[in-house]
């Protein structure tokens, strides 16, 4: 799970553990065990927009280059059997959808793709980047997906959504003694 930066770092740190735990011959299995991948506010896709803008006739070179030490953009069959959900907001200007993680023409895109969430609620614009952390919809998608991808769980099970078309489950805090308003500090 990683928000904006964090989400650059989450995605090279699993990088690095699949090629790790590939070279080790799977002893730890961080593919199996990995069992949602959270991003949200993210600039993956500008970045890599970026990158594959900068010396254009080296893009093609650069992008093989990139397969050979990014396992989530190299085989779906292999790796992104690991959801992906990215929740981002229109009004947020760090992030957009992710687009450029996947390769439309692939047969298992459709199934493994990275699914992109809008948070209906992050809507000030500028503020939208941290509105996230207050709003249900990056908790309902990690709580949905971590059932769906548990042995024997399924989204349905859990009363949340699990299409990113549908609109996002309201939950009420419980409130506390110590709390009798449901107010954060």
């Amino acid at each position: 799970m990683g928000h904006s930066l964090g989400s650059v770092v989450a995605y090279d740190s699993l990088n690095a553990l699949l090629n790790e735990d590939e070279a080790n011959e799977h002893r730890l299995g961080v593919a199996q065990r990995t069992r949602l991948f959270l991003t949200f506010g993210s600039p993956l896709d500008k970045t890599a927009y970026i990158f594959s803008q900068h010396e254009r006739p080296f893009a093609a070179t650069r992008g093989l280059m990139a397969m050979a030490v990014q396992p989530l953009i190299c085989s779906y069959r292999r790796f992104r059997r690991i959801p992906w959900i990215n929740v981002h907001s229109r009004r947020d200007p760090v992030c957009d959808a992710l687009r450029l993680y996947d390769d439309p023409a692939a047969e298992e895109c459709a199934e493994h793709c990275v699914r992109n969430v809008v948070d209906p609620e992050a809507r000030v614009p500028l503020a939208a980047h941290v509105e996230y952390w207050d709003n249900a919809c990056i908790y309902d998608q990690l709580w949905s997906g971590l059932v769906a991808s548990a042995p024997g769980g399924s989204a349905e099970t859990t009363g949340l959504r699990s299409r990113p078309d549908e609109q996002p489950a309201r939950h009420e805090t419980p409130r506390s003694a110590a709390d009798p308003a449901g107010e954060r500090p």
